[in-house]
């Protein structure tokens, strides 16, 4: 009868200093971020890093993404997923210079109208999507030299 009410406050214990910890990771450790990618996806040139620290006024940026259209889309909501991260980095970096909202349009939404005044279509629901393999991020002197070539 001991052990198990001792097991159950060593549980107990353990579940409260897991949530302790974890709330004083969120507080403490919140601005920081490791970009472990090969290439530095998420890592800001020193150009970048000297422009977003000179912004005056808050700049507001609209990530419009639609999450029912690409269901079907992995590639392309990876690389969404990518730019999405790359933005939240520029808004951090910033340091309130970049105010960054996400915008889902759903079909027939005041988000799909907003969407719309700035110039942006829906993915067509007719999309092919098998004649699409993936998505590969290429340089500019690459795409230039690919471009001529055909």
């Amino acid at each position: 009868m001991r052990n198990s009410i001792n097991s159950g406050i060593t549980l107990l214990l353990v579940v409260i200093g897991f949530l302790v910890f974890t709330m004083l990771n969120n507080q403490l450790f919140s601005g920081i971020r490791l970009d472990l990618t090969e290439s530095n996806l998420y890592t800001l040139s020193e150009g970048s890093l000297d422009i977003v620290s000179t912004i005056d006024e808050p700049i507001n940026l609209y990530f419009f993404f639609s999450d029912s259209a690409s269901r079907e889309l992995t590639g392309l909501r990876a690389y969404a997923k990518q730019v999405q991260d790359l933005l939240e980095e520029y808004e951090l970096k910033a340091d309130g210079g970049i105010n960054m909202t996400i915008i889902d349009p759903e079909p027939f939404s005041e988000e799909e109208d907003r969407a719309n005044t700035f110039g942006l279509q829906s993915v067509p629901e007719v999309l092919n999507t098998s004649v699409i393999d993936e998505i590969v991020k290429v340089s500019n002197e690459d795409s230039i030299e690919l471009s001529a070539r055909m």
